[in-house]
């Protein structure tokens, strides 16, 4: 996949930064999500991720976020970064780590 160690570490500095332009909130749910269900079975973790889920969904942020999008303004765009930063989180460290 990389050529050299400089080619990796360059990619992992790209991945470190777009995770912190999201959420803090998002990013420490998801952390959490991931903590709670490393070693527990698939259905137990997919319990636990939903239930944190909903915790992200009835944060102030996410409800302005849904407000934003009802109304399509300019704002969705930044907004959006809030809700997705959960699930860009969770693939990172599943997949790239």
């Amino acid at each position: 996949m990389f050529h050299d160690i400089n080619e990796m570490e360059n990619e992992v500095l790209k991945i470190i930064n777009e995770i912190k332009a999201k959420s803090p909130k998002a990013i420490s749910i998801a952390k959490k999500a991931i903590n709670i269900a490393y070693e527990r079975p698939l259905s137990e973790g997919l319990k636990i991720e939903r239930k944190l889920l909903t915790k992200v969904l009835k944060t102030e942020e996410a409800k302005q976020l849904m407000v934003s999008f009802i109304k399509r303004s300019k704002q969705f765009k930044k907004d959006y970064n809030f809700y997705n930063s959960y699930y860009i989180f969770l693939y990172y460290v599943l997949y790239l780590s």
